[in-house]
């Protein structure tokens, strides 16, 4: 019972830190394209 409990908990936190690696790129795509955006209307 313990081990299972400590091999859900690290399957938590693995999906944990892919979600959030997958949240950090996404936000970086958008900061990048809204400053790409920016950059064409300056012109």
């Amino acid at each position: 019972m313990d081990s299972l409990k400590s091999d859900s908990l690290k399957s938590l936190l693995v999906f944990d830190i892919k979600s959030f690696r997958l949240s950090f790129r996404f936000a970086f795509i958008l900061r990048y394209k809204s400053s790409l955006r920016s950059k064409t209307e300056g012109f």
